[in-house]
């Protein structure tokens, strides 16, 4: 039983120190969106197709790549920080050799009818 606690502490420990990561990567006057998590109802709607990449759509990619830095993720679609509008990013971090993809109007050519939640 002592193990779990302590595996209980350990992880607990490990959130907090993400949340003051987070926090200070978030107080640095740099822009961040709140994830959304599954289930949300904006994952069941269809996101704006973009005609023109502005500054507004500039600043929405800039700080999607900001949030894919500060959640340490792979990837990131716009519905996943609120936004309805067709954008994705994604760094595969491979030795930092790769920059970020940054796809804008991405469509689906294939899809099974397997499904994953992670959460």
């Amino acid at each position: 039983m002592l193990a779990r606690n302590n595996d209980i502490y350990l992880y607990l420990a490990m959130q907090k120190s993400l949340f003051i990561y987070r926090s200070i990567l978030m107080n640095q006057d740099k822009p961040y969106y709140q994830i959304v998590y599954a289930p949300n109802d904006i994952f069941k709607k269809q996101a704006e197709y973009i005609d023109i990449v502005d500054d507004n759509i500039r600043t929405i990619v800039d700080t999607m790549l900001q949030n894919l830095h500060i959640e340490r993720a792979v990837g990131l679609g716009a519905n996943m920080v609120g936004i309805l509008k067709r954008i994705a990013v994604v760094d595969l971090h491979e030795n930092n050799k790769s920059s970020p993809i940054v796809f804008i109007n991405p469509d689906i050519t294939y899809f099974s009818e397997e499904t994953q939640t992670f959460i």
